[in-house]
């Protein structure tokens, strides 16, 4: 026997009476092949991806179970043919123990808490701080960093001043073409 997963997307006309309904007969046709161990967790009524037959929603439910494997065709059979199943997925789960009880799933999209594991940083020693420094010497600093940042930004401006100026003589010279 091997394990199996089924994914049922059920017909949005089914109530939600109709729907346990419906899966137990899904589950009785299984057991009936010989399945094992069927445990079903309904996922209640969603909101479809896309449209299927022009439906925008359908009951999706999840059945857990081991059967043979030559008994697979039949159950693809015969949820291809029933007109309340709107598609199905059924995959094979290898090396899985099937759960005891499945936990039923409020929503597809059920955020699940997230925890960060703490991570320690560390950080390279800085260059120790003058603590005692009067605040006429630090504002003096200051000052003397921003002269300097300042005429650096003019002699940046003096070059395309003077490139501006080379490029105006070369433009006017007679034997330049263009």
């Amino acid at each position: 026997m091997q394990n199996y997963d089924l994914f049922l997307i059920l017909s949005h006309n089914l109530s939600e009476t109709e729907v346990p309904v419906k899966v137990g007969k899904i589950k009785d046709f299984l057991s009936s092949l010989g399945a094992q161990s069927l445990i079903s967790s309904d996922l209640g009524r969603q909101k479809l991806a896309y449209a299927i037959d022009q439906n925008k929603t359908g009951y999706l439910s999840n059945i857990f179970f081991s059967l043979e494997q030559n008994q697979v065709d039949a159950v693809k059979k015969n949820l291809t043919l029933d007109t309340e199943v709107a598609r199905f997925m059924l995959t094979l789960k290898k090396n899985v123990v099937v759960p005891l009880q499945a936990t039923p799933i409020t929503s597809v999209f059920e955020k699940t808490p997230f925890t960060h594991a703490k991570v320690e940083r560390s950080f390279h020693t800085a260059t120790p701080v003058e603590t005692n420094v009067p605040v006429a010497e630090k504002t003096e600093k200051a000052e003397k960093v921003e002269k300097t940042e300042k005429t650096e930004k003019k002699d940046k401006e003096m070059d395309l001043a003077d490139i501006n100026k080379k490029i105006d003589e070369i433009l006017q010279q007679d034997n330049f073409i263009v």
